[in-house]
């Protein structure tokens, strides 16, 4: 719940105090280790400043001038000369030859081992190096090809400690890339937090690699 009272010091500007507290609880904030969270209550109060933006004024339209009507004169008949016929000479048929298009070759998408983490953890597992050397070699046969690196956690624990920690997984398959020789400006990192569409948390607790295009390559 949150308090606020404000005083309008001008037509735009409030200045208020505000104060309130968040309770935090459910199967989310009771799973983490007390090294995370040191209460379930939040409180904070403060001063605020708003500002209040009007609406803007409407143009005024410019009075349309009259214009003087000239009077319309029947125009006089004009008598009409016959046509002068020209003879055609006749145009010899010239043989098409349809042309072939040539068919788009069409480049199948490359797809890019999945790393995944153990709970709680963003270090690299033993058991995913083989995926992170198989990705590693598909950049160095394509060294124009640049990526972003995903990071992805499981639904226990409060969202932001989840982005934070899909952020560092991230970090450490790019930072693996990098101590093998990938140069660090085609890499980009990206937290996206928890994956709820995932109904399995082991599938969650992961690294997915997408390949950034340009809109020319996309069309």
């Amino acid at each position: 719940g949150k308090l606020q009272a404000s005083y309008a010091i001008t037509d735009y500007f409030n200045l208020g105090i505000y104060s309130g507290i968040t309770g935090l609880t459910g199967k989310g904030i009771d799973g983490l280790a007390e090294r995370i969270h040191s209460a379930n209550f939040l409180w904070e109060s403060g001063l605020r400043l708003s500002l209040s933006l009007g609406g803007c004024r409407r143009k005024s339209t410019p009075a349309t001038e009259s214009v003087p009507v000239t009077p319309i004169v029947p125009a006089r008949p004009v008598e009409e000369k016959p046509a002068v016929v020209e003879e055609q000479t006749p145009v010899e048929e010239v043989e098409t030859v349809p042309v072939e298009e040539e068919t788009p070759e069409v480049v199948a998408p490359i797809t890019f081992p999945v790393i995944y983490f153990d709970f709680d953890r963003t270090d690299i597992r033993n058991s995913e190096i083989a995926k992170l050397q198989d990705i590693c070699n598909i950049l160095r046969d394509n060294p124009d090809m640049k990526i972003r690196i995903d990071g992805w956690t499981d639904p226990w624990g409060g969202a932001a400690v989840n982005r934070r920690v899909s952020l560092r997984r991230a970090e450490s398959v790019k930072t693996w890339l990098v101590g093998q020789g990938i140069d660090a400006t085609r890499l980009q990192t990206q937290g996206m937090g928890i994956d709820y569409g995932e109904n399995t948390a082991s599938k969650a607790r992961r690294a997915a690699i997408i390949e950034i295009k340009t809109k020319e390559e996309q069309l």
